[in-house]
């Protein structure tokens, strides 16, 4: 399903979202559109990596991790969820 391309996520059609290992930060009519799915109802399991790291850098000895900037922060905060870096 994507958001981008919706005006809205139907909550007759969707009884649930499930949002897994998101890679690309989300805008802020995306966001809207999931925080309306859920005050009428609509129930979301939030799977998030809020750090990329590769398995090829353990290779070398090294372990380099990079924030994804998902951009979710706000957004979980209100539901009473604080994602630790």
């Amino acid at each position: 399903f994507d958001l981008s391309s919706s005006s809205c996520v139907d909550n007759k059609k969707y009884d649930a979202i499930i949002i897994a290992k998101p890679t690309q930060k989300f805008e802020e009519s995306e966001k809207y559109k999931i925080d309306q799915f859920v005050m009428n109802g609509g129930k979301v399991l939030w799977l998030l990596e809020n750090m990329r790291s590769e398995m090829d850098s353990l290779k070398r000895g090294s372990f380099i991790a990079l924030d994804y900037g998902l951009n979710l922060e706000d957004q979980l905060f209100k539901y009473g969820v604080r994602v630790n870096y």
